[in-house]
């Protein structure tokens, strides 16, 4: 019994890490789409992308590459002005926050913290530590 316990939970788990990575690569493509394209993106294509990444976050919350795109859509739709922009800055941060005590030395991710406060034009204490951090760990990062 124990055996079909765990068989069971290890099914599950499995199901779930492979929804997660079917929703990452649906928002994933959309992004890399909205990279190459002159078109603005639409209100539906970011609504899809960022329930994707909702949904792949909630089945693995962590996972730092997830955080970290879910956190880039939300950017996204803060720039383009797809929704909140103050739900959408506080969520990304979060996010983003969130990724790097996961994995402190990607560089990127600290990068991306400098940027979203500079897109608030926040030049704070928290700013500069995100971009020293993002200097020491990615000196040869072109992102960086």
């Amino acid at each position: 019994m124990f055996c079909l316990g765990v068989l069971l939970l290890s099914a599950i788990a499995a199901k779930n890490y492979i929804q997660a990575s079917l929703d990452y690569y649906q928002a994933r493509q959309l992004v890399d789409w909205w990279h190459q394209s002159d078109e603005p993106v639409s209100r539906s294509e970011f609504r899809l992308a960022k329930e994707a990444m909702q949904s792949a976050v909630e089945l693995d919350r962590d996972n730092p590459l997830y955080l970290d795109l879910f956190a880039q859509i939300l950017e996204w739709g803060m720039v383009e002005q797809l929704g909140d922009t103050t739900t959408q800055i506080q969520q990304a941060q979060s996010l983003y926050l969130h990724s790097t005590s996961l994995r402190p030395t990607w560089s990127v991710t600290w990068a991306s913290l400098a940027m979203l406060k500079w897109r608030q034009t926040e030049f704070d204490q928290d700013m500069l530590m995100y971009m020293q951090k993002a200097a020491t760990l990615g000196p040869s990062q072109p992102e960086v």
